[in-house]
């Protein structure tokens, strides 16, 4: 027995006799099991696995932070979360944790290329890139990326009238109908991942490439983002005129106000980086260009670094002004000394919740409607600090990108037409509803009776928020650099009783260490690049 719950025998793993009911009662402990089954490799137990998939129409819909949590840590063990991932989806509980899963199992897509469901084409996605990652098939994880790479690349030069008319298209339905590119993030950060696989084969080329493009996607948002959220909110206001409703006087009203101000209030000072920056693909842009050792790519690493600098706050820019000077000296002809940097992405991404709030309609006969908007819910756990041990020296580690703050602010910089689309959404199907009702009702009973059912399942099928997010991005990275130690080696301390190393060092080259920590007492995923000095 694991413990007074569950067992693991020979073949299976199972609650223990007196327990399946309350294991099919509870979210966490389903979580748990799902769990226990990924680590041990074993099948869940057939009186067990029936039990809960007989439990799940009575289970709550609203998982607590218990459940959350444990569903979340099922990502630390990123080679094997598929297979817990696809026993939660056939017993019927994914689809609680994920609400999208509800709307996408079994969907077809209709066209000529897709073969599978929406629901099965997202598990397959993720099962083949586990696998990659598990046999360490770099040639295919990185095919995997680029797949995704490649297809948010197309929209870089989309017109933004094409994504503001198909969203604005969307209000009759809701917004999870519309194509999900990417945010500006998303793409910063594929494009930055997959520069870290180029760099992890030691092709400094194509890493450039990739770094080149994060870099593009920024750019693209500071010229189109103002713009297009802007066009967004202004067709979604022009749409509900157009309905007889007032996006901007709903907004006044003290009931949606007070529920906004729940909702938003913490986040609508989060900023994040100017210029949608993430000083994380920035840092690595500028380590690029010092690894090829070119005295004009030492200029441009000076440059590069400056620009990190001037994104940190003042606790976290020594490691970096460090590194603009030592740049700048070899631009000049110094000579390049051999460096370790341990770059250590830490905890997991904020979510998208929904939350629903009144909303008034002006209709004397219903003053008020649910509408479901999306809120962040940031995760926590992760280490906050590492330390690195190098024969007597300590380095702390500092703060190079608070993801949190990138994705806040991303987020509150899209809130206001986020608001004025879900206002606008949610009360014209509202009132199509009550008109569609009230014409009924003056034709005959039965027909009051079927627009009401139809008016009701119209409602619930359409009135949903857009939950659509990365989830297992970092909550945030963090970072060290120091001299290659004359010992030879190092280790790097996570805070959390997990220890990396000793990692050997690049005797006259560089080293790079690149650590992913999801969870606190979890293993993380280490890599370590080595490049020699270049002449």
């Amino acid at each position: 027995d694991v413990d007074a719950t569950f067992r693991v025998g020979p073949t299976d793993v199972a609650a223990v006799p007196g327990q399946v009911a309350r294991v099919a009662g509870s979210l966490r402990e389903i979580v748990r099991l799902a769990e226990l089954s990924m680590l041990y490799d074993m099948p869940v137990a057939r009186d067990t696995w029936e039990a809960v998939r007989a439990a799940v129409p009575a289970l709550p819909r609203d998982p607590d932070r218990a459940a959350n949590e444990a569903f979340l840590g099922l990502f630390a063990h990123p080679t094997k979360v598929a297979a817990a991932l696809r026993w939660l989806h056939d017993v019927g509980v994914l689809e609680i944790l994920i609400p999208q899963f509800a709307h996408a199992r079994n969907l077809l897509q209709f066209n000529s290329f897709h073969k599978y469901t929406v629901d099965e084409h997202c598990l397959l996605a993720i099962e083949r890139v586990a696998s990659f990652a598990a046999a360490g098939d770099t040639e295919r994880s990185m095919g995997a990326l680029n797949y995704a790479d490649e297809e948010m690349w197309k929209y870089l030069d989309e017109a933004p009238d094409v994504r503001v008319t198909e969203q604005a298209a969307a209000i009759l339905t809701n917004q999870t109908v519309v194509t999900y590119r990417g945010t500006t993030y998303d793409r910063v950060m594929c494009s930055t991942y997959q520069s870290l696989n180029h760099l992890a084969r030691g092709n400094l080329e194509a890493a450039g490439v990739s770094l080149r493009r994060a870099y593009e996607w920024q750019r693209d948002a500071v010229e189109k983002n103002a713009k297009e959220i802007e066009a967004l909110e202004e067709k979604a206001n022009a749409a509900g005129a157009s309905k007889g409703y007032d996006a901007k006087a709903a907004q006044k009203d003290p009931t949606t106000r007070a529920g906004l101000e729940s909702a938003y209030g913490e986040i609508r000072d989060m900023k994040g980086y100017a210029e949608f920056a993430v000083p994380y693909s920035t840092y690595l842009q500028a380590l690029r260009f010092q690894l090829t050792g070119r005295s004009d790519e030492m200029a441009q690493a000076t440059v590069a670094y400056r620009r990190v600098v001037g994104m940190l706050p003042d606790a976290d820019r020594a490691y970096v002004e460090e590194d603009a000077k030592l740049a700048e000296a070899v631009s000049q002809g110094a000579p390049m000394p051999s460096m370790v940097y341990v770059l250590c992405e830490t905890g997991m991404a904020p979510e998208l919740v929904e939350f629903k709030i009144s909303i008034p309609l002006f209709i004397r006969q219903v003053p008020y409607v649910g509408a479901a908007f999306p809120v962040l819910k940031f995760q926590s756990g992760g280490t906050s600090s590492f330390i690195v041990r190098a024969g007597n020296a300590r380095y702390s580690s500092s703060t190079l990108t608070d993801m949190d703050s990138v994705i806040g602010g991303d987020f509150n910089r899209r809130l206001p037409a986020i608001i004025t689309m879900t206002l606008v959404s949610s009360a014209t199907k509202a009132i199509a509803t009550y008109i569609a009702e009230e014409a009924a009702n003056r034709s005959s009973k039965t027909a009051a009776w079927i627009a009401s059912i139809g008016g009701a399942i119209y409602q619930l099928a359409t009135n949903s928020a857009d939950l659509r997010t990365w989830l297992t991005l970092p909550k945030q990275v963090l970072y060290a650099r120091f001299p290659a130690p004359a010992e030879g080696s190092f280790e790097v301390d996570l805070g959390d009783g997990q220890k990396i190393g000793p990692i050997a060092v690049e005797s006259g080259g560089t080293t790079i260490v690149h650590v992913r920590a999801p969870r606190a007492g979890a293993p993380p995923a280490v890599r370590t690049m080595r490049f020699p000095q270049q002449r």
